[in-house]
């Protein structure tokens, strides 16, 4: 073995990056200078509490907590078992990768942390294709699924620290590209990849400059731009192309040259991002008898707007402790007439008893019901017997209509 060979061993099996210049036939050993970017990042404390955990795992949440650019070597694998506490970034990067079972060592160029097994040099980037990948993901985080992906294509990568967003799909046998760039299509930011010799590189995709035919602003009146894209996702037109929130005059920025999908995108806008409505709800406790004659034992008006929580309280038939209660969430719907009602009902009533005494219902009751305008739903009910007769307790909802000339309403 020459001499250089045994110095370049001693430098890579160092938990400190270091570098070997020789000058006049003399050789110096240093720590490693960082190209691009000398000054070693500064980050809060760091703790880490790992049991058998997988070091590609521990290695990505790490870089994760830091917010810092990283690629990881395919032959990079094993566990991690430590504990420590008050670390700095690079602290808590050495003892992880000293610790782990397979030993790994890290470069840094260009600001980007490159990580392989101590025992080789990084793994350059194949030639050709990586080979067909299956994939079966439901409601995943974007992060996790192409972390997946890559792995089981072996392939190196570099991901950014700050993806968002789930993915549901199921792929199998298909081109690694083309299942790499599904995944990016799910990204609720723009992404992109690009290859270079040591890894794939996913990264935010520039945006293009708006130009007539292919880009839109729609101005939002109520929805925040965030919100509203969230509302969109299950419903999004086929061709549109993407969404981005523009925060600052609370917009989308719509790229398609679909028109009929465009269209339908406004559409869609318009009933998402509707004010708030001021509604009149009843709920009401009836009793039906054997012979159906109908006896009110609770009604109440309910006043709120669409998308609020309402709560009433009614103690005219009991005590406070004794009171009923009922709590509406109001939820607009795609339809603009509809609205999704989520009671929970906790009634306390008096009833004739027995040999002329009372007794008390005491019923809880939770249901999700869709009404209109001026329609009366069934939310529930129970039956008791009363004198060897069934009686039924009966629980309605209705969404009353303003009282203007010439509009009716349903009553029970």
């Amino acid at each position: 073995m020459t001499f250089e060979k045994l110095v370049d061993i001693i430098i890579r099996s160092s938990s400190e990056p270091l570098s070997c210049t020789k000058e006049n036939n003399v050789y110096k050993i240093q720590p490693a200078s960082l190209p691009g970017n000398s000054a070693l990042p500064v980050t809060k404390p760091i703790s880490l509490d790992l049991k058998d955990a997988s070091i590609r795992r521990a290695i990505d949440q790490l870089f994760k907590t830091a917010n810092l650019p990283y690629t990881l070597d395919s032959a990079a694998s094993g566990f991690v078992t430590l504990k420590s506490s008050n670390l700095s970034f690079e602290q808590a990067l050495q003892l992880l990768l000293r610790t782990a079972t397979v030993p790994l060592t890290y470069t840094r160029e260009n600001g980007v942390y490159r990580i392989y097994p101590r025992d080789a040099s990084p793994t350059p980037q194949t030639e050709g294709m990586p080979r067909p990948v299956t994939l079966d993901l439901a409601n995943a985080p974007l992060r996790a699924a192409l972390m997946q992906l890559f792995e089981l294509a072996n392939v190196n990568y570099s991901l950014p620290p700050d993806m968002q967003g789930t993915v549901t799909l199921k792929l199998s046998n298909v081109p690694f590209e083309s299942a790499l760039e599904t995944l990016l299509r799910s990204s609720p930011t723009r992404l992109t990849y690009r290859k270079d010799e040591k890894a794939y590189v996913v990264e935010a995709a520039p945006v293009d400059p708006p130009t007539r035919d292919e880009n839109t602003v729609i101005v939002l009146k109520h929805v925040t731009a965030p919100e509203m894209i969230r509302l969109l996702t299950p419903v999004r037109p086929d061709g549109i192309d993407w969404l981005l929130p523009v925060t600052a005059r609370n917009a989308l920025f719509v790229k398609s040259v679909d028109e009929d999908a465009v269209l339908q995108l406004r559409k869609l806008i318009q009933i998402f991002d509707a004010a708030p409505k001021e509604l009149t709800l009843r709920a009401e406790v009836v009793t039906v008898d054997g012979q159906n004659r109908r006896s009110t034992l609770f009604s109440t008006l309910i006043v709120g707007r669409s998308g609020s929580t309402l709560v009433a309280t009614d103690r005219t038939n009991g005590t406070p402790t004794t009171a009923s209660r009922i709590k509406l969430t109001l939820i607009p719907t795609a339809l603009e007439s509809d609205l999704e009602v989520n009671s929970d009902w906790d009634i306390s009533l008096p009833l004739p008893g027995s040999k002329g005494g009372v007794v008390r219902l005491e019923k809880g009751l939770a249901a999700t019901t869709r009404l209109s305008p001026g329609q009366t739903t069934l939310v529930g009910g129970t039956t008791r017997k009363q004198h060897d007769l069934k009686e039924q307790i009966l629980f309605f909802l209705t969404w009353e209509q303003p009282k203007n000339p010439g509009t009716s309403r349903v009553s029970l």
